[in-house]
């Protein structure tokens, strides 16, 4: 018969709080939880603060690299806005759709399923001429530095806000 948390006695209470503790300091397991907000999509427990920090990331990090080492050339501002509010959400829909179907995958895939990726950035920015590029190289180069950045960027936001799930 499986105890409930409430009938349990005191000791077997002190008992429970002491494991918790040992397993809340053993290093694997925070070496674990790490890995896994390292590869995990949400930035924030509540999904809309979440949509709004992916859109602030994206936009920033989008507008930084592509202004820095001028790789591109934005052709309308507004239509540049649109399309990353646009890359954002469906950049979110693949990434939840992927985390409920592959669950367990998706963690030992280190990142791959950003790759899968790829192809939306060019959908979403490069065919409806958002941004115009020189050479092939450029866009290349611009989707890796792009998702290095924000991978960086994105690590950092979850260090943040899950500092206290995470020693």
């Amino acid at each position: 018969m499986k105890k409930d948390k409430h009938n349990l006695t005191e000791e077997e209470k002190k008992a429970l709080e002491e494991l918790k503790k040992a397993l809340e300091n053993d290093p694997e397991i925070i070496k674990q939880r790490r890995l896994a907000l390292m590869f995990s999509y949400g930035l924030h427990p509540n999904f809309f603060i979440h949509v709004l920090l992916m859109l602030f990331v994206n936009i920033i990090v989008m507008s930084s690299i592509l202004g820095i080492p001028n790789f591109g050339v934005v052709n309308d501002p507004w239509l540049y806005l649109l399309c990353a509010v646009l890359f954002t959400f469906l950049e979110l829909s693949i990434k939840m759709l992927i985390t409920r179907l592959l669950q367990a995958r998706q963690l030992y895939s280190v990142g791959i399923v950003d790759v899968l990726l790829i192809p939306l950035f060019y959908l979403s920015f490069v065919y409806p001429k958002a941004i115009l590029f020189d050479h092939v190289w450029k866009i290349i180069i611009f989707v890796v530095l792009f998702y290095s950045v924000k991978f960086i960027i994105t690590y950092y936001i979850k260090k943040y806000v899950y500092r206290r799930r995470v020693r």
